[in-house]
């Protein structure tokens, strides 16, 4: 699996002011590896809402997803 994202993604900050980072990525893409990269998208792209707190992003969130079948 390949992942490119912008730093909309990493950015993102939650009520703490806690940055997703590079490790919230890392921590979900062991967790959810498996999953196709359509759902591997849309389950990251809702993390990242839900670790915001379902705060209006302040920056692009763009993710592209590669994934051999």
């Amino acid at each position: 699996m390949v992942i490119f994202y912008s730093d909309g993604i990493s950015d993102t900050q939650n009520k703490q002011g806690e940055f997703f980072g590079w490790q919230g990525l890392l921590d979900f893409t062991t967790a959810n590896h498996e999953l196709s990269a359509a759902d591997f998208s849309a389950r990251l792209l809702a993390a990242v809402d839900e670790f915001s707190g379902g705060a209006p992003p302040f920056d692009d969130r763009t993710l592209l997803v590669l994934k051999a079948l």
